[in-house]
């Protein structure tokens, strides 16, 4: 058997991909537990 081929470029993007995912619902989260409440919020006041 041969040895597993590591490839530094091909774990670094890898990585950036799954950190750039966690910023994204990292954000979305942020926006839904914020904006939506008090959009919802206002809705009710009118």
């Amino acid at each position: 058997m041969r040895g597993i081929l590591y490839e530094e470029e091909g774990v670094a993007s890898a990585v950036g991909t799954i950190f750039a995912i966690l910023i994204f619902v990292s954000l979305l989260s942020i926006f839904v537990s914020t904006y939506v409440p008090a959009a919802m919020m206002a809705d009710e006041e009118q």
